[in-house]
């Protein structure tokens, strides 16, 4: 499926792994028959080539040495990744996780820090926020990041779209799914001016897609010799 998107067009393609898309805390990760090596999985992602991945803390521990490349561990401070793509500088901002115990004071310190950072990256072409915290929280902070950001890339628990350019306006918001079944595709015709306010319009301007991965996708040989040879 990715090396289709890489292939079917004359134009540049950025390939994120998003917060929770791998979890130790899975029950069908790292335990029962159908188990993988934390070096196993660490293969597998270097083979797909992702530009950036979301880490979590508990993450990076089950990994130990065997983080794959491009891929930033995320603890209680946002992490800032820049790429240049395409001619464009893109700031990918991961979001520090917020779990159900943490006071309106820390949530609020969390968003502060993360408001932060993307002013820190105001330089850059386009600011894609990526968030592990469920559709609530990030619907409840929709104000702020829709200031902050061009792009959110939610994930977690909760209702997922490949594209909404409503709820977060300005910006547009995008929840892929839980189960990790599912790769969200975000074409983009143009990027708006830095400094000035983005307004994307969908099928004009933008457009999202949810490509699931089903029996229409064929098998990869490399990743099939990777999974049979572990």
């Amino acid at each position: 499926m990715l090396h289709d998107l890489r292939n079917e067009g004359n134009f540049p393609v950025l390939y994120i792994v998003g917060a929770r898309e791998f979890s130790k805390e899975r029950n069908d990760v790292g335990t029962g028959e159908d188990s993988v090596s934390p070096e196993l999985v660490q293969r597998l992602y270097d083979t797909l080539h992702p530009d950036a991945g979301y880490l979590s803390s508990a993450e990076a521990v089950w990994f130990k040495e065997f983080i794959p490349k491009a891929f930033s561990q995320v603890g209680e401070q946002p992490v800032t990744q820049r790429i240049e793509i395409g001619g464009l500088s893109v700031a990918l901002i991961f979001f520090p996780d917020i779990n159900e115990n943490e006071t309106e004071q820390d949530r609020t310190r969390v968003l502060s820090s993360i408001l932060a950072a993307a002013y820190t990256a105001d330089n850059a072409d386009l600011r894609i926020g990526v968030s592990p915290w469920g559709f609530q929280q990030e619907y409840a902070a929709r104000g702020s990041l829709a200031q902050a950001f061009h792009i959110v890339l939610g994930a977690g628990e909760g209702a997922h779209f490949p594209l909404d350019t409503v709820s977060m306006e300005p910006a547009v918001w995008v929840r892929a799914a839980e189960d990790g079944r599912s790769v969200i595709a975000l074409d983009l015709e143009s990027c708006p001016s830095r400094g000035i306010s983005p307004v994307w319009v969908q099928d004009l301007n933008i457009r999202g897609r949810e490509i699931r991965l089903e029996e229409n996708i064929l098998d990869d040989s490399q990743i099939e010799e990777l999974l049979h040879g572990q």
